[in-house]
Parts: structure tokens; C-alpha cells; sequence
């Protein structure tokens, strides 16, 4: 726990922290088990992390009748839409999306714990064929929540794999790009994305813009709106 846990819970709270460290200590001992020696070690492993949800679990309830706010585990279930200034691969470019989420006990921030691979194609290619592109998060997606006003605001990465191979040409791309609930307008003025607030009932849009960096789509810009509700409401 991040705040120190009330008196009234802090005998469940201990709870927690003792099986915690009794867990560390089996898995320290299962790394350096050889053979019929990791058996009863797994076994005292699943005794223990079962026990730990149940202790968890009695420590949540006390928390939430002492009034203390905790993390909410959420998720995002909706759509994408991106385009590029590419003219092979200007879009748009839908499917649907569920991202996972998790806020802080106060939401005032957010980190994505889950973000499936995009894939869009088959792409034709002169000359080399079709081509499928993968795009998959490798850094960022953590920022801000507002609670007030439902605004929110992260910093995601992306890699964009091709499918097709070209004999020394590295085809593959990088993105950075910000997405939050507001309007963004590309660096060149040729895409727009608009985004909104999340509402009462969870439905919020994110947008992005941003510049390809490395590969095939080097240079080319990039819109990227994800459209859904968020659910439990944090």
C-alpha cells in the first residue's frame, strides 16, 4: 500500500505483507530447485498466492468501509480509426479495441495495462506483392486523469512491422505520438483528429497525431482516434 493503513486495518494489512514475503522466499527457493525438489515447492506456491487473493480480498473490504479510495483495474471497449498522409496506405484504416486500463486510488492517473497488436492489410504493393502491417505499443501509455472535467492525456509508442521483406531495406517504422481528449491537426495541416472527455457513463475519444520515424512510412504523418466507453466508471 502506497498510504499507511488505518488502525482498523492494519492486522489485514500485515496479513498481506507476511504472505507477500513468504512468496518471495518459495519462488527464490523454486530458482534454484533441481528435479523432484520444485514439486512440493509448486505446490506450496498455489497454497500461497490462494491464500494471498483471499488475504487481498479481506483487506479491500476493510479498506473500503474505513472509506478508503483504492486503484480501479478498467476497461476500454471501443474502436480505432487511423490514417496516414501515405499515398499507398492513406486509410482510413477500423477495427475494434479493448484496452486495459488501471487508475489511481485519487484518478488523477492513468497507465495502460494491456494493448492488443493493430493490424491492417493486406496492403497491395507494386512489383513486391501485399503487404499486412502490425502496429504494437513498446513504450509510453501512462498520463494524466482529470476527474472534474473528464479529460485525460498519455504519451504512447508504437512499432509498425511489415509483413512483406524487402532484401536490404529495413521496412518497419516508429510513431510517438500524444493521445488526449482534445483536437490535434498534423504538423503539415493534412489530418485532424478530435477527441472528447470522458462523460458520466464512461464514453470518451482519444486522438493522436504524429510523424513516422525509420522505414517504409519515414516522414509520413499519422492520425490515430480510438472511440469507446471505459468501464467500471473510474
Amino acid at each position: 500500500m502506497n498510504t499507511p493503513a488505518p488502525a482498523q486495518c492494519q492486522t489485514a494489512n500485515d496479513e498481506v505483507e507476511t504472505i507477500q514475503s513468504e512468496i518471495q522466499d518459495l519462488q527464490d527457493e523454486l530458482v534454484n530447485a533441481v528435479g523432484s525438489e520444485k514439486v512440493p515447492l509448486d505446490q506450496q506456491l498455489h497454497h500461497a498466492n490462494a491464500q494471498l487473493a483471499l488475504a487481498q480480498k479481506a483487506l479491500n473490504a476493510r479498506l473500503e468501509q474505513a472509506h478508503i479510495p483504492l486503484p480501479l483495474e478498467a476497461t476500454f471497449t471501443g474502436t480505432f480509426l487511423m490514417k496516414t498522409t501515405n499515398a499507398r496506405a492513406r486509410g482510413p484504416f477500423r477495427g475494434a479495441l479493448t484496452i486495459g486500463c488501471s487508475f489511481s486510488a485519487d484518478r488523477t492517473h492513468v497507465t495502460i495495462t494491456r494493448f492488443p497488436s493493430i493490424s491492417v492489410g493486406p496492403i497491395s504493393v507494386p512489383v513486391f506483392g501485399s503487404d499486412t502491417v502490425t502496429a504494437t505499443k513498446t513504450g509510453g501509455g501512462s498520463g494524466s486523469s482529470t476527474p472534474a472535467t473528464g479529460v485525460m492525456s498519455m504519451r504512447m509508442d508504437l512499432l509498425f512491422h511489415h509483413s512483406l521483406t524487402i532484401r536490404f531495406y529495413r521496412l518497419d517504422s516508429t510513431l510517438s505520438l500524444l493521445m488526449d481528449t482534445g483536437t490535434r491537426t498534423s504538423r503539415g495541416g493534412t489530418l485532424r483528429a478530435s477527441g472528447s472527455p470522458m462523460d458520466a457513463q464512461g464514453t470518451i475519444t482519444f486522438a493522436g497525431v504524429g510523424v513516422f520515424s525509420g522505414g517504409y512510412l519515414a516522414g509520413d504523418e499519422a492520425s490515430i482516434v480510438l472511440a469507446g466507453q471505459i468501464a467500471p466508471h473510474p
